[in-house]
């Protein structure tokens, strides 16, 4: 019974951050773009602050950090967003990604507040599988639950 409740409690958790995630995107849509360029370029931690690494695969505690400006209406802005959703990479993987960034970027920006911008957009994609998998995990801890009444 606790297993249920606690699977019907994080599936419920994936379906509101998926919900979050897909507005995003759609918000993401009405984003103005304009050219941008690079001042700085640099691995950060993630904000969790583990840098730890595993052993195989790509995962690790660091993001790229890429320092911009650009222009919108006559006004200036400098920024350092690359994307919404930052995943943790392996420092080297994060070095080599920033080698080959350019100079010159497209920048992304909320028409009515410039001064949110990104270097990349976001699809609902996984906005939408986050939705999918915690219905999954609703419907199945809800039979468990009725199952063990």
């Amino acid at each position: 019974m606790v297993f249920a409740i606690g699977l019907i409690v994080i599936s419920l958790g994936a379906i509101v951050a998926g919900r979050g995630y897909t507005n995003l995107a759609r918000r993401m849509r009405s984003y103005g773009t304009t050219r941008g360029t690079v001042i700085g370029k640099e691995p950060a931690k993630v904000p969790s602050g583990d840098t730890t690494t595993g052993r195989w695969g790509k995962g690790g505690g660091y993001h790229p950090r890429v320092t911009y400006t650009y222009t919108v209406a006559g006004m200036s802005y400098t920024n350092d967003k690359v994307t919404f959703a930052i995943r943790g990479l392996k420092r080297e993987l994060v070095e080599q990604e920033l080698a080959v960034w350019p100079d010159e970027v497209d920048v992304h920006y909320d028409p009515a507040n410039p001064q949110e911008a990104y270097l990349k957009k976001h699809t609902p994609t996984l906005g939408r599988g986050l939705i999918a998998g915690g219905s999954i995990g609703v419907l199945f801890g809800l039979i468990v639950l009725i199952g063990s009444i």
